[in-house]
């Protein structure tokens, strides 16, 4: 079926009119950064429709709040905490391992968690923050998730990427290396403009490639734009709004900026037409040639498996 022959929600809806007459009983979900902005009001329109959303978020106590206030909407709210720091691979392991060990199963994965920094920076692994954070280290849990989500089939992963990953206008699968994502040199730094546009690439072809490798287990994935939210990122520059309006991107609300994730999340349909797909405004969307090479979304994955595997073999991980 070809983009834009799905019949989703209006341009505007919100997760809540978008989970209208939705029963979400008996699922799990969990979301990384669900305690504040679009990943406060994914879980918390998750969690009105009954389903029990793990938060995955490095602020315990901006967690803890979050949780408060779902629960004054909805007595007897089934929110559980998982303290998560995607800057530190450690915490990501001690995530995965802390919901595993929770006995739960894992019926969505939804990847929220997003940063954008002015300044680039590099983590105690090594790698470009902006990277590390948007794509690697999500990549990461996902994989250590991978068991509960198989066992879980018919079950999802949602990666939030952005239309910013239309700043990458063109890349062969020989670009796709660690000095272009992922530079840690000074004299070969990205702008940080540059560096959250590629990390939101990376998203797109990550999501891709999962879905092809999991979907014969039953584990479908998805990509999507949340829309242009005045939330923590979008404050943090002005260039990254001026780049959506180029692309002729509105100012959503927080409410609308979640209902394309919950749609993605929760409509069963999409993973017989749509699985793999790439979703704006709750309607799947043409991508641009290098996200939807599917060679470079095979490089991306081994690049990343390579990162992890330097990771491990230069002792920063056990």
């Amino acid at each position: 079926m070809a983009p834009g022959n799905v019949s989703g929600p209006r341009k505007g809806a919100t997760a809540l009119e978008v989970l209208e007459g939705v029963d979400l009983r008996g699922k799990s979900i969990l979301i990384t950064g669900g305690n504040q902005g679009i990943g406060f009001e994914t879980a918390r329109a998750l969690v009105l429709k009954d389903a029990h959303v793990t938060i995955a978020c490095r602020n315990i106590p901006a967690g803890e709040a979050a949780k408060t206030t779902i629960a004054k909407e909805k007595p007897g709210a089934k929110i559980t905490l998982i303290q998560l720091d995607l800057t530190d691979l450690t915490s990501v392991e001690a995530c995965a391992q802390r919901f595993i060990d929770s006995g739960l199963p894992l019926h969505v994965l939804i990847l929220n968690a997003g940063v954008y920094n002015p300044n680039s920076r590099v983590t105690d692994a090594g790698f470009e923050t902006t990277f590390q954070v948007n794509h690697l280290a999500q990549f990461y849990l996902t994989k250590l998730l991978t068991d509960c989500l198989t066992s879980s089939a018919p079950s999802r992963v949602v990666v939030v990427s952005s239309d910013a990953y239309r700043m990458v206008r063109s890349l062969t699968p020989r670009q796709v290396t660690w000095e272009k994502f992922s530079p840690t040199h000074e004299n070969n730094v990205n702008s940080a403009l540059k560096a959250y546009g590629l990390s939101k690439f990376a998203n797109v072809l990550f999501a891709a490639e999962l879905n092809r490798r999991l979907s014969p287990m039953g584990v479908t994935a998805y990509s999507l734009h949340p829309g242009v939210v005045d939330t923590a990122i979008s404050r943090n520059t002005q260039l990254i709004q001026t780049f959506m309006c180029c692309c002729g991107c509105t100012t959503d609300s927080v409410e609308a900026g979640a209902a394309t994730s919950v749609y993605v999340a929760t409509t069963p349909e999409l993973a017989q037409t749509h699985a793999g797909e790439y979703f704006r405004y709750c309607h799947p969307q043409h991508l641009t040639a290098p996200a939807s090479n599917a060679e470079n979304a095979a490089k991306l994955w081994a690049l990343s498996e390579e990162m992890m595997d330097h990771y491990f073999t230069t002792g920063n991980g056990e």
